[in-house]
């Protein structure tokens, strides 16, 4: 008897007749799917590309999209406006003009580290990289490079400290 089944894709397949031996044609053969080579006892958990004989790139915490979801991360936190790098100048600084100071330096290193995460992330980018890997990485450089050249500028701007004049006594 030969029953159809259905498969993730959509594709219908024929189910061997059963019988009581199994002949040397029904055994499963001694290398893997070759490409476009689809085999019923495929349970489905991969994907078209490794059904297709197309690997992923191998993930892990040192990989092009790992590094470009860093870049997007430091950008997304400079963008938003959460002020991490406001601690440290205003416990730092003896004045305004100094704390002011140091945020600039401080949103410019974090911006800094953001363009070498999006630079990193593109070296590591090969044929097998995700396209939102190479996306997220550029626009992480293109971005993060203007943060920096903004801060910059910023901080050149910041004036001088001036001297506080002297308090005159019972005025």
């Amino acid at each position: 008897m030969t029953t159809n089944s259905e498969d993730d894709r959509g594709a219908t397949t024929a189910a061997p007749e059963q019988s009581a031996a199994p002949g040397p044609d029904l055994a499963e053969p001694e290398h893997g799917p070759t490409e476009g080579e689809y085999h019923a006892h495929d349970d489905g958990a991969g994907s078209d590309e490794q059904a297709h004989g197309l690997a992923p790139a191998p993930g892990g915490i040192v990989s092009a999209e790992t590094f470009s979801i860093i870049g997007l991360m430091l950008i997304g936190g400079l963008l938003a406006g959460v002020r991490f790098t406001e601690i440290v100048p205003s416990l730092m600084a003896q004045s305004q003009e100094g704390m002011i100071g140091g945020m600039m330096i401080a949103e410019g290193a974090v911006a800094l580290l953001a363009v070498a995460s999006g630079l990193v992330s593109l070296a590591l980018a090969d044929s097998a990289t995700r396209p939102w890997a190479r996306w997220a990485a550029s626009a992480t450089v293109a971005v993060g490079a203007l943060l920096v050249l903004v801060s910059g500028g910023a901080y050149f701007q910041v004036p001088e400290p001036q001297p506080q004049p002297p308090m005159m006594p019972g005025g």
